[in-house]
């Protein structure tokens, strides 16, 4: 990107309630039409930062237009223009710099931005690029600067916001470390594309991770992706939030469309996708059905996600799934194993956070439990070693693009029979990973109740 405008120096907001800034009104030239990006610097303080009842808050205008004037924000209310991905909003800032960058097309000429101000938000950079045709926006390891009390929610840190022009291959890359001794909470990031929340695909409805796209408690401080399909930029402004707790890193990469008969091919081709995807799928349900009957678990899992609002599925004792779980005595002994440390160690009730220490290795349940995440478990004693244990085992049906060509179980034995299926296998598992993607693919919570036994010595 080639810069063409920079300004650094800026008045001291002269505070109020909801005012024209007139004194940071900027004006700059640009060399020819095209695309542009305008990347602007601020920070903002809460009402309890201010001594008032009143938080600072800062808004956009360029050439009349109103930046994020029909954004509705899961995490905010919108006011008067504030509380968008493309404002400043003190509420949510607490006194932290947020950088927001607009991608906007504009003709050779001049052009004006006018700010609109709530008590003192405080301006530092303007800064205006021009971006070449196909060329790429890239930042990369790239962390907050500042050091903030964080609250669950976090601190709004990146914006992206698109007047008339649309990213291509919006590509967000995050490495969050986990919480250790000396820091109880590990790094999260969470996503907002056009207002709404990306949930966390591996903890859709934790209180604590749902809305942190990127977890480190969860990734293990292993880099993760995300990538933003077309049907994401659908409207005529759109917007991308990136909100920090503690250090994260990331990386953010796209270009634009060059012609908007481009972006509509692409939307086309996605839609296209789509539909193939699910018809593929659907297919192979209904191809298993008189092929592989014992799979049941698995078609109905892979259906039951093909629905536009797939409901969460609980398993009682008695049902196929609980009967197949028993049945892998390897991974059910490691369940079992996992309890009777907690009794041992004192404990009648509790959950255990199981990651990827258990998988199962039978047909059926591999393909259809992922790998169990966490065990609720509650242990009535009933003799001197003997306790009466109800568990609840929960996993998330969801999909990440690997190969099973070295396929074996924990226990070493081989998960399948030929190389012919493990190859299927392979396609199929990605296949589906790729319908998460394009949306085809629903994620959703398993919960399987099971009561058992468990000797405590």
């Amino acid at each position: 990107m080639q810069e063409i405008f920079s300004r650094t120096s800026f008045p001291i907001s002269p505070g109020g309630n909801i005012y024209h800034w007139q004194e940071v009104d900027t004006e700059f030239q640009v060399p020819s039409n095209g695309k542009y990006v305008i990347g602007i610097t601020a920070s903002a303080k809460n009402a309890k930062q201010n001594n008032s009842t009143d938080d600072d808050d800062l808004r956009l205008i360029l050439n009349g237009h109103e930046f994020g004037k029909f954004e509705l924000h899961d995490e905010k209310i919108s006011w008067k223009g504030f509380g968008t991905a493309s404002s400043w909003d003190g509420a949510s800032l607490k006194g932290s710099t947020k950088i927001i960058y607009f991608f906007v097309e504009l003709n050779k000429g001049q052009h004006k931005l006018q700010f609109y101000a709530d008590e003192t938000p405080i301006l530092k950079k303007i800064k205006v690029w021009q971006l070449k045709e196909g060329e790429l926006f890239d930042l990369n390891d790239i962390q907050p600067k500042e050091s903030i009390d964080i609250d669950e929610k976090g601190i709004p840190w990146l914006g992206f916001v698109f007047l008339g022009v649309k990213p291509k291959d919006f590509k967000i890359s995050a490495t969050c470390k986990t919480a250790t001794k000396d820091n109880s909470d590990g790094n999260n990031v969470k996503v907002v594309a056009n207002g709404r929340i990306l949930k966390n695909e591996q903890a859709p409805t934790s209180r604590k991770y749902k809305n942190f796209y990127f977890s480190g408690d969860l990734d293990k401080g292993d880099k993760k992706n995300l990538e933003l399909s077309p049907n994401k930029f659908l409207n005529v402004e759109n917007s991308v939030e990136l909100w920090y707790d503690q250090s994260p890193k990331i990386g953010i990469s796209f270009k634009l469309f060059e012609k908007d008969n481009e972006y509509l091919e692409a939307l086309e081709e996605f839609d296209d996708k789509k539909d193939s995807i699910r018809n593929k799928l659907r297919f192979v349900a209904w191809l298993s059905k008189t092929l592989k009957p014992h799979l049941d678990n698995t078609r109905l899992f892979l259906l039951h996600s093909l629905n536009d609002n797939p409901t969460d599925l609980e398993f009682d004792e008695g049902s196929s799934l609980v009967k197949k779980i028993k049945a892998d005595h390897f991974a059910y002994n490691k369940i079992k194993e996992m309890i009777k440390e907690r009794i041992k160690q004192g404990e009648t009730k509790g959950n255990i956070e199981v990651g990827a220490r258990v998988a199962f290795g039978t047909g059926d349940l591999f393909a259809s439990i992922h790998g169990i995440k966490k065990i609720d478990f509650v242990a009535k004693k009933i003799s001197n070693e003997k306790f009466e244990v109800e568990m609840i085992l929960f996993d998330i049906y969801d999909f990440e693009y690997k190969s099973y060509l070295d396929a074996y179980t924990d226990n070493g034995t081989y998960k399948f029979k030929t190389v012919a299926e493990n190859l299927i296998f392979t396609y199929l598992n990605n296949l589906a990973d790729k319908g998460e993607y394009y949306g085809t693919v629903k994620n959703f919570n398993i919960r399987v109740k099971i009561n058992d036994f468990i000797k405590s010595k």
